[in-house]
């Protein structure tokens, strides 16, 4: 057995079922149609009925989500350990005469891979702008939130890089 309320007097109203369909309620004799669920949109859900969108409250699609959480796993481990092998060559000066050097050139792109882990928040909290404003048509579907401190790290990191070959 279900209660509902009826959308015209309030009153709490037991039904057998809420099959969708037409009901009249018994208290104002009044006709209410319930309808069945709505699945859920593919790409945003909104949990909030409020006009102001709270960014945490965006739930993002599983497949944004796969492809930022493969992205941490597979640049991660490797850049950590180009991280770790830079550091060794450029303290301790192995290979020769450009062993510090190349320990730099090392340690350089291991944070470049590392990246992604380093931003990991920031990412999120912009892909989830990025869809709403998207779903609001702020933003058209090839621009992108850019994410000023990272593209500079990576614009730094590239030249240090080069520099260093």
């Amino acid at each position: 057995m279900a209660r509902i309320c009826c959308p015209h007097c309030s009153e709490d109203i037991d039904l057998a079922t809420t099959v969708p369909g037409r009901y009249q309620c018994p208290y104002c004799d009044e006709f209410f149609k319930i309808s069945k669920k709505q699945s859920k949109p593919e790409s945003v859900e909104i949990r909030t009925n409020t006009t102001q969108i709270n960014i945490e409250d965006v739930v993002l699609p599983r497949s944004t989500m796969f492809w930022h959480n493969a992205k941490l796993v597979i640049l991660t481990p490797p850049g950590f350990m180009l991280f770790v092998v830079g550091l060794f060559r450029w303290t301790r000066g192995d290979g020769g005469e450009f062993g510090g050097i190349f320990g730099i050139a090392f340690v350089s792109f291991g944070v470049l891979l590392m990246l992604p882990a380093f931003f990991n928040s920031w990412d999120l909290k912009n892909k989830k702008r990025k869809y709403v404003l998207k779903k609001a048509n702020h933003i058209l579907h090839d621009q992108n939130l850019a994410s000023p401190p990272k593209s500079t790290l990576v614009k730094v990191l590239l030249a240090l890089i080069l520099l260093t070959i």
